[in-house]
């Protein structure tokens, strides 16, 4: 099995993997996109590297809500050519223990009906269905969940 390593990073990096990540609806996005959305809160970039390569992105973010301590993860994306070698796992254990350190209770994430490998991938890892907003056409309806970090 290959290594894969997690290394924080900055925006430059992760849009040298977006690109290639084929769900997102926009694949050349300016860099001001990733930064308008974490300015000024405390964040967490990571890149996760595959055989020395860059391959997968995560960025999450404080959200937090009075005293409850929240981090929400806002993107992740794996690059289509190296998916199913736990890339996804790396970037989701390592940006929840970096949570868990920081005092954060819960990670949240919001994803859509249409993207069934995410869902599937989230439900079996322990992940909390708590809201649905629906769409039209309903493969567009946004499906919220979260994980206690506290286990």
């Amino acid at each position: 099995m290959k290594k894969i390593e997690i290394k924080e990073a900055d925006i430059d990096n992760v849009l040298e993997v977006h690109q290639y990540v084929l769900e997102m609806d926009n694949l050349h996005p300016p860099k001001s996109f990733f930064t308008n959305r974490i300015d000024g809160l405390e964040s967490l970039i990571t890149i996760a590297y595959f055989e020395n390569n860059p391959v997968g992105y995560m960025i999450s973010y404080d959200k937090s809500e009075g005293l409850e301590r929240n981090i929400y993860c806002w993107l992740a994306g794996v690059d289509y050519r190296t998916r199913r070698k736990g890339v996804l796992t790396s970037l989701m254990q390592y940006h929840q223990e970096w949570a868990k350190e920081r005092g954060y209770t819960k990670i949240q994430i919001k994803t859509r009906n249409d993207k069934r490998a995410m869902l599937s991938y989230l439900v079996k890892n322990d992940w909390n269905f708590t809201k649905v907003e629906e769409a039209n056409p309903i493969k567009n309806s946004s499906i919220y969940l979260e994980k206690d970090l506290e286990k």
